[in-house]
């Protein structure tokens, strides 16, 4: 990983509310290359399970999980994709009332590997974010949800930089047909800092979900490809591409909910010894939280 900056993978997901080097030369192919690593639009509000009767519109969620995955990137890694380095994300979203308004926080931060306070240092651990998202009903079949999202990184110890930051405004489309639901989520990742902005980047992202019973059991699969046009150019950047597999259930117990899911990523890793199979990931994760 190049030590001045970070690794660039919310929207894990605009719809319901986890980059690449800063340089164009070839990434090492056992590390992530440098950029943001921060949790996502799709990562700063994971997705939960929604209460519609709830009377204060509040979700607290914390998961746990075997490797934090943002946009097909490993963000903890070590020394390769399959790094199970655990993550631990708290967040908490308040949606106001009828509004279609909702605010929140999200955090990240690692539980398990030597190389804590590395990523630490580096503005990969220790994750801030806050976000703000407005959704609408266009019609019966049709929604619009916009956020912004911002990501700090506090902790951080990078020269000339006292608290890394990047926002990100974006804009997701669900349209949900008889088969399933079809996404689709543009957003642009911002450096605040301009030590930052050549790491800066749009980000498109269509998808696909389905929830289907198995042993009359609700099962959530869904499955993504996300593609970033980075400021700087795309030339030998690592990435750059990134397929998502996820499947999910939900135990509900009154307000609270336990959510098992495993997953699967993938993303291009440049490198002059890269190969296609350095890209995988797989990991597993449960969410425990409350609806009031």
């Amino acid at each position: 990983m190049k030590s001045l900056f970070l690794t660039a993978f919310l929207v894990v997901s605009l719809t319901s509310l986890s980059a690449s080097a800063q340089t164009n030369a070839p990434a090492d192919p056992a590390k992530p290359a440098a950029a943001p690593a921060t949790a996502p639009a799709d990562k700063a509000a994971p997705d939960k399970p929604s209460d519609k009767s709830s009377s204060l519109g509040i979700n607290a969620d914390l998961q746990i999980a075997t490797a934090y995955v943002f946009r097909g990137l490993n963000v903890f890694q070590k020394d390769g994709q399959m790094n199970q380095n655990m993550l631990a994300a708290p967040g908490l979203t308040w949606t106001i009332g009828e509004t279609g308004f909702a605010v929140g926080y999200w955090g990240a931060f690692q539980l398990t590997g030597d190389n804590r306070s590395a990523n630490t240092d580096n503005a990969i651990n220790m994750e801030t974010d806050f976000f703000v998202t407005y959704e609408r009903k266009m019609t019966k079949e049709l929604t619009l949800k916009g956020i912004v999202t911002l990501y700090t990184m506090p902790f951080a110890d990078i020269p000339d930089i006292s608290v890394p930051s990047w926002v990100e405004p974006g804009v997701a489309l669900t349209y949900s047909h008889g088969i399933g639901d079809f996404g689709l989520a543009v957003s642009y990742f911002l450096g605040m800092q301009s030590e930052l902005r050549d790491s800066s980047y749009l980000y498109v992202n269509p998808s696909f979900g389905k929830t289907f019973k198995v042993v009359g059991r609700d099962i959530s699969a869904k499955v993504g490809y996300g593609y970033k046009q980075f400021k700087a150019g795309n030339d030998n950047m690592s990435n750059v591409h990134d397929l998502l597999f996820t499947v999910d259930t939900t135990f509900s117990f009154g307000d609270f909910y336990v959510k098992p899911a495993l997953g699967a990523a993938w993303t291009n890793i440049e490198g002059p010894d890269s190969t296609f199979s350095d890209g995988f990931v797989v990991w597993a994760s449960v969410n425990v939280g409350v609806n009031k």
